[in-house]
């Protein structure tokens, strides 16, 4: 509960609600604001925080490459990667291949889609 003293009281409360009100006039300015408005430089075009998309892959290839060289990494190892890689995806497309898991992957794509509200108007879908 909070203290009597921070209830304003309602002649004050009506004091605030006319000091807060849209209809008070303007104050009188003399064509001020336009001019401070007028002379403010024109907004500039907002760079991208990074450089094109490329560049930061090919370039965050080629550091995981160095370290992973500096590291002793060889060929074979890379090619072994590679090699598990492609067993653990072509293990993934039969899995895909049935067809509960198309039903869960659909269902959470379409629930993924109204959480977001990407099927409302103006959205993706809409």
């Amino acid at each position: 509960m909070e203290p009597e003293e921070l209830t304003p009281s309602p002649r004050e409360e009506e004091a605030l609600r006319d000091l807060a009100g849209i209809d008070s006039p303007e104050l009188p300015d003399a064509g001020f604001t336009a001019r401070v408005l007028a002379s403010l430089p024109p907004p500039r075009a907002r760079r991208p925080l990074l450089p094109q998309p490329w560049i930061v892959e090919v370039g965050s290839s080629l550091l995981g490459l160095g370290f992973a060289l500096w590291r002793g990494a060889t060929w074979g190892d890379a090619l072994a990667g590679i090699t598990a890689f492609g067993n653990a995806l072509l293990s993934l497309c039969t899995q895909i291949v049935n067809p509960w898991v198309l039903v869960a992957l659909g269902l959470s794509t379409v629930s993924v889609l109204i959480a977001f509200g990407l099927t409302r108007r103006g959205g993706l879908l809409g």
